[in-house]
């Protein structure tokens, strides 16, 4: 068939890249069945040669594929035989970024540790939770939700210590934040260290780190901060002095700055990584925060260029019913329903909010996202001074709700009533956007 064809061998292949890619990226599904998989391309089209005129794929072309450019196929999509599902396709490279995080996941689920906390952790557990609740009682936390956070916190102190791996998840206000603290206190108590704490948002990284200044924590975690910036910029910020590493430093951030805008770089920098095992950065404790919101290539660069061999506990926090992260797969929800067929104690699930009281209407919108599976029925019943419902019929009673409501809204802030163009303006100044831009950032797009 020669390659003018729109069923070429070479176009067909490149369609099946095409869906594979752009389902990976924009939806997050990273393998995908074969009857999916031709119907996407026929959906989008990506066989078109010219206007109104393209190719219905079918399995016969998928089989003629596999049978007759086998080779080629390889060299770019994974695939595996399924009982069940039949074939399923993946980007060879999604395939080993995958990989390398699976690879860690095993890891630190092999480390064997004490059953039991020893008496020195054991009285450093009963310190925290004493501390805890004298917290909880100045806060003002009813007693039935302050004896269910405590006994959630307890357990998860004993398996932070238990276990070389446990996955944290719980929505707004269930206390997320306070457990990271906690931690931090914890093993810096029993002397496990250095605990190095990142975050897929500068936001988190600031709120964690001020917690910690707060309780005079702050001087017990080696490092915190974006993932990013651990892995653009962790070398020079602690080793400016040294001169005879710089070169290497140099060529690692490169792969990774790579990597991250072409995932066809990645297994260079895996190797890079592994040739020169001596940059691994070393921590004993690693907690990651907001983690629904990092993506596969993400994490399979932190889980490259972090020692897992001397790593002796990761804890991954974050709110498994949140959106997916922007980016390549849904790693955070992936690795819970992972261990949950086979290391379920190893998954704490925060349901009590602290942050505010239940039966609340904000609880109760809560528990709409947070609790898909014990929702709630009447929202409207929930109605109180946490909580306000409006009700809108198109987009320009939209619009007049959203701008009567930030009218009411920002009325705080600059004192008086504001106009349409005040809140605009307000709306600008806060948000950074520069009206002189023709078309605002990605960056400040999604601020909005």
């Amino acid at each position: 068939m020669p390659l003018s064809s729109p069923k070429s061998p070479d176009r067909l292949i490149a369609a099946i890249y095409e869906v594979l890619y752009s389902k990976a990226l924009f939806e997050g599904v990273t393998a995908v069945i074969e009857k999916e998989l031709i119907d996407a391309i026929n959906k989008m089209q990506v066989l078109s040669l010219y206007h109104r005129a393209w190719p219905e794929v079918s399995k016969g072309d998928i089989d003629n594929i596999i049978a007759r450019h086998r080779d080629i196929l390889r060299k770019i999509i994974h695939y595996v035989e399924d009982l069940s599902e039949g074939r399923i396709f993946q980007l060879k490279h999604v395939r080993e970024i995958e990989k390398t995080i699976e690879e860690a996941i095993k890891k630190l689920l092999s480390k064997e540790l004490p059953i039991k906390p020893d008496i020195n952790a054991s009285e450093c557990i009963e310190y925290i939770i004493k501390s805890i609740s004298n917290r909880l009682s100045e806060a003002k936390v009813s007693e039935n939700q302050k004896k269910e956070f405590l006994s959630i916190q307890r357990s998860i102190y004993e398996k932070a210590l238990r276990y070389g791996l446990i996955v944290i998840t719980g929505g707004a206000g269930t206390g997320k934040t306070e457990t990271i603290i906690n931690l931090v206190e914890l093993f810096s108590r029993i002397g496990k260290k250095p605990i190095y704490i990142v975050t897929p948002t500068g936001k988190s990284a600031l709120v964690i780190e001020e917690r910690l200044r707060k309780r005079n924590l702050l001087k017990d975690v080696a490092f915190i901060s974006t993932i990013h910036r651990l892995l653009y910029s962790y070398y020079f910020e602690k080793f400016p002095s040294i001169t005879g590493y710089k070169k290497e430093f140099r060529e690692l951030v490169d792969l990774i700055d790579k990597t991250l805008n072409d995932i066809r770089f990645f297994n260079e920098f895996k190797d890079y990584i592994n040739r020169n095992s001596d940059l691994k950065i070393q921590p004993k404790i690693l907690i990651i925060d907001e983690a629904s919101m990092v993506d596969e290539i993400l994490l399979a660069l932190l889980f490259s260029i972090v020692n897992i061999d001397s790593l002796e506990h990761l804890i991954i926090v974050g709110d498994s019913n949140q959106l997916p992260p922007i980016g390549f797969g849904k790693p955070f929800v992936d690795i819970i329903d992972f261990l949950k067929e086979k290391y379920e104690d190893q998954v704490i699930v925060l349901e009590t909010p602290i942050r505010f009281p239940i039966q609340t209407g904000i609880w109760a919108f809560s528990q709409t996202f947070t609790s898909p599976d014990n929702p709630i029925d009447v929202l409207e019943n929930y109605i109180d001074d946490t909580l306000k419902i409006h009700y809108f019929h198109g987009i320009d009673d939209l619009k007049d709700k959203i701008t009567s409501i930030l009218k009411e809204l920002l009325s705080e802030i600059v004192g008086s009533y504001p106009s349409k163009f005040e809140i605009l303006d307000l709306l600008n100044t806060l948000l950074e956007i520069d009206l002189s831009e023709e078309q605002p950032s990605l960056e400040k797009i999604d601020k909005v």
